[in-house]
């Protein structure tokens, strides 16, 4: 949002979504929509491993040891733990 208002000039009107995406376009290309995304996943894609992780163990942890089976609750607390596991780690 500052980005759009610091390259405005005064008194002329805002641009909207489509607007900015195309003048975007136009000056960098149409890589230059992709700009900043490496970090966005840098910072994904290890979440996504620490909970995919963690609810699979959480999940092995909470089955019923005589059958194997998981229990509805089991999964439901399996995905809950895995959110707050990430939240003390990281």
């Amino acid at each position: 949002m500052q980005l759009s208002v610091r390259s405005r000039a005064p008194g002329t009107p805002k641009r909207g979504f489509i607007a900015t995406g195309a003048s975007i376009v136009k000056k960098e290309s149409p890589l230059g929509l992709y700009k900043g995304l490496g970090a966005v996943v840098t910072g994904i894609v290890p979440k996504m491993a620490i909970r995919f992780t963690s609810f699979e163990q959480y999940k092995k942890l909470l089955a019923d040891k005589q059958t194997g089976v998981v229990s509805s609750q089991a999964i439901f607390l399996g995905s809950c733990f895995p959110h707050s596991c990430y939240i003390l780690c990281a």
